[in-house]
């Protein structure tokens, strides 16, 4: 090849890359896609560096390329999944792209009754398990003593003196007990039931939870709370996009062209048995 030739071959070969591509490993590129696309992964690094690594695994993709490793059909079936999942959530990017805080609040008005909470206001005087196992002597004695706290409240003894002296929850017990306001979920079912059930000033028998027991003293009765719609739009705008996201899916699916085949689906239930 004369010089001339090659001269031109050369600045062909650079003027007929893309100007994104910033490296060649044979016929596979490296582009600048793919770095930001790496930092999204692996967080930011130097160019150089990322460039350095996506070298090497575009050399070793060309590698099992040239043992024919892509041709096998659970590699390929890989492929087309990694394929499938980066083009369904570019999709589903751009269709939810307007799904915003205003469909969030538009949820939240539609859906205020469900979005109420209980709470309660409540103190309570606990009683550890600890170790003991169930129906052991020491579960007994934890139970004796439980008894015997619901018993002098009964008697008139003062909540807040009994909880001082006898309760084991060292961060509520020279506190009167209290656990403050306490809303449905933040606490076992079978506590929270015990506790909505209370009047206020009503003091309850031990109830056993999978911590101990707990004799409980109602502060201020049930109460109902809407809460505020900055506190819940995080949540009702993931509703949002997964209703917006199930009815989409919904649509493509029922206006795809879908072919089934049926008796090889049949056949391959059978060879699984």
């Amino acid at each position: 090849m004369t010089r001339p030739a090659l001269v031109v071959l050369l600045l062909c070969s650079t003027a007929c890359t893309p100007p994104d591509v910033l490296a060649k490993v044979g016929p596979r590129r490296v582009t600048e896609g793919d770095v930001a696309y790496d930092a999204t992964q692996r967080g930011p690094r130097p160019p150089k560096d990322a460039v350095d690594a996506l070298i090497a695994r575009e050399a070793l993709a060309a590698a099992a390329v040239a043992r024919g490793l892509d041709q096998q059909p659970a590699v390929r079936a890989r492929i087309r999944a990694a394929e499938r999942e980066a083009l369904v959530q570019a999709l589903l990017d751009v269709e939810l792209a307007a799904v915003d805080e205003k469909a969030a609040l538009e949820l939240y008005r539609k859906t205020q009754e469900q979005l109420q909470v209980r709470e309660v206001d409540v103190a309570h005087i606990f009683f550890s398990w600890g170790e003991a196992a169930p129906g052991s002597a020491q579960r007994e004695r934890v139970m004796s003593q439980a008894t015997a706290a619901w018993a002098r409240l009964i008697g008139g003894d003062d909540f807040a003196v009994v909880a001082k002296e006898l309760s084991q929850d060292q961060a509520t017990k020279d506190h009167g007990g209290a656990l403050g306001v306490v809303r449905e979920g933040q606490v076992s079912s079978e506590l929270f039931a015990a506790a909505a059930a209370l009047k206020e000033g009503e003091v309850s028998k031990p109830v056993e939870t999978s911590f101990g027991l707990h004799v409980l003293k109602a502060l201020k009765g049930l109460n109902v709370v809407k809460p505020a719609f900055e506190d819940v739009k995080g949540r009702l705008l993931a509703q949002a996009r997964r209703d917006a996201q199930a009815s989409f899916e919904q649509r493509t699916v029922s206006t795809a062209e879908v072919k089934r085949f049926e008796e090889r689906i049949a056949k391959l239930g059978e060879a699984k048995r």
